[in-house]
């Protein structure tokens, strides 16, 4: 059939020029100037209309939708401005939880509500007495949980520590409620596979709703970036129009060492519509992301905090949540995952298996941890790193960077990270003292980046996500350090191309070129005009989503 519209998105780069397309069956198979159109011309004829923008589908690299049937039976603590406030959610719909499975509330944003507290287990307890409570924080990373939750766990004051997560306690040792990183795995894990075995079938007609949002927004094609083989047999089962590529994690917890998937499926397995992606691993903390800083800077930063404080208490709050200390020379805060050499052993042992890798590093320090183990890993197994990819890298250093593109890594980004938490990074400071989400240093560093939204843990659509990238302007109105904006043109191509490259597809999907899939979306205006909306999407030469009238 012979496509028309106002303007055409084409090649790689995407680049406006064609105003047509031939598409046979699923694939593109001529791209150019309606008035150029070679013979014989397609009997079948759609014109899209002189106003109409057509792009490649967009191609989130990193989100999360398995989690969207348990998030649509959790409680929503989004918005909240207390811990008494999202406690009292809680309260309001405990009575509505079946018995069986926990009480869970997510979306909770400690830097966003009042003097940035937290819940405390005392006010989880009182929620429902005697039934586990979880109070999910926005970065899924921490959150806090009831006495019955901890029991239901086996922890309590005696459990001893370990390495890449914390169960917070008090000056007399009692847990204050509080789990972080690998600690908060495993409480999130315990509710996660009681509400799963609550749902029973449940989840395909989520699954159905999640994909409806992604087309909805132009994407065609996502990775999964936290799942088991349950997750890939219930996408598979759920038979959804947008691809998705699954990245294997551990079934004991997302944020444990993943030894059992390797014996799970590989990188590569199933089809360009539905198949097995890197094995994911996490290097650092979410909130608590590990960063280092030189003496004089850290004291900058301290002092600048300090000086904020009587005005805005929270950033103090945020920098004692940190547990900030000094060691070999640098201010050190936040998690690692893992302890020298042991990230190594893992991704050694999944490239000799033949898995790609992701591997999630916020901070410097964790970007650093991810280097140094695909350097090892790679020196001790031989095997190339083509394929294998940075989550995150939010806040890393120039020289990182480098060595990334050097080592043939592709970074997935979130530059909508960089508009939804300006305020927490300012509280911080850290917008001084590093280059949040650099992705303009990561792209003249030589890296091949892609655009991610890391959904759910921050709003905005596909589109405004890409916009992000280019104006970086949160909603105050005050762009988040604008110098680190990328172009129109390197923003669409990271969410399209660079999207494919990231998850392995791009000889099939992420432009619009003859022989590719004919994956796009119909846009009514300037992809970067705030105003545009998506009309319809398109999935290997059928549409399967049209705005509603």
């Amino acid at each position: 059939m012979l496509i028309t519209a106002g303007t055409v998105f084409g090649g790689d780069p995407p680049a406006a020029g064609p105003t047509a397309m031939v598409v046979d069956g699923a694939r593109v198979s001529w791209l150019g100037r309606a008035e150029e159109i070679p013979p014989p011309v397609p009997r079948q004829k759609i014109e899209l209309g002189q106003d109409a923008v057509v792009i490649p589908g967009l191609v989130d690299s990193h989100q999360h939708m398995v989690d969207l049937p348990l998030l649509a039976r959790w409680i929503d603590c989004r918005g909240v401005r207390s811990p008494e406030e999202a406690v009292a959610r809680l309260e309001a719909s405990a009575g509505h939880v079946p018995e069986a499975e926990w009480i869970v509330g997510w979306g909770y944003d400690a830097a966003s509500v009042e003097r940035a507290r937290r819940a405390t287990r005392t006010q989880l307890d009182a929620v429902a007495p005697g039934r586990p409570v979880l109070l999910i924080e926005s970065s899924f990373h921490q959150g806090a949980a009831s006495s019955a939750a901890f029991a239901s766990v086996g922890w309590g004051r005696n459990t001893p520590r370990w390495w890449g997560g914390e169960l917070e306690r008090d000056r007399r040792g009692e847990p204050t409620g509080m789990v972080w990183e690998r600690a908060f795995g495993v409480v999130a894990m315990a509710a996660r596979s009681a509400a799963e075995a609550s749902m029973a079938g449940g989840a395909t007609e989520e699954y159905r709703a999640g994909a409806r949002r992604l087309l909805s927004q132009g994407i065609t094609h996502a990775g999964e970036a936290l799942a088991t083989g349950r997750h890939l047999e219930l996408l598979s089962a759920a038979a959804l129009p947008v691809g998705f590529t699954v990245f294997p994690a551990s079934s004991r917890s997302f944020f444990a060492s993943p030894w059992d998937a390797l014996d799970g499926p590989r990188t590569g397995e199933g089809d360009a519509h539905l198949g097995v992606g890197p094995l994911k691993l996490i290097a650092d903390g979410g909130e608590r992301c590990a960063v280092s800083l030189r003496p004089a800077a850290a004291l900058l930063q301290t002092a600048r905090i300090l000086a904020a404080a009587p005005r805005e208490p929270a950033g103090l709050r945020v920098l004692l949540t940190a547990r900030a200390k000094f060691s070999k020379g640098r201010l050190r805060t936040g998690t690692l995952h893992y302890p020298t050499g042991a990230l190594a052993d893992i991704m050694a042992a999944a490239l000799q298996r033949g898995f790609r890798l992701a591997v999630h590093a916020l901070g410097n320090e964790g970007v650093r941890a991810a280097l140094d183990g695909y350097e090892q890993a790679r020196r001790r197994t031989g095997v190339d790193l083509e394929g294998c990819r940075i989550e995150h890298a939010h806040f890393a250093e120039p020289g990182q960077l480098e060595q990334a593109a050097a080592l043939g890594l592709i970074l997935s980004m979130q530059p909508g990270h960089a508009v939804a938490f300006a305020r927490t990074m300012r509280l911080a400071q850290v917008d001084r003292v590093f280059d949040p989400i650099p992705m303009r240093i990561a792209i003249d560093a030589g890296c091949r980046v892609a655009i991610s939204s890391d959904g759910p843990t921050a709003p905005g659509t596909a589109l405004e996500n890409m916009r992000a990238a280019v104006d970086r302007m949160p909603a105050d109105g005050i762009p988040i350090r604008p110098d680190l904006a990328i172009s129109r043109a390197e923003s669409l191509r990271a969410a399209t191309v660079g999207g494919a490259e990231a998850l392995g597809l791009a000889r099939v999907k992420g432009s619009l070129e003859p022989g590719k899939q004919a994956d796009f979306a119909v846009l009514s205006g300037d992809p970067f005009d705030p105003a545009t909306k998506v009309r319809e999407t398109w999935i290997a030469g059928s549409r399967v989503w049209s705005a509603p009238a």
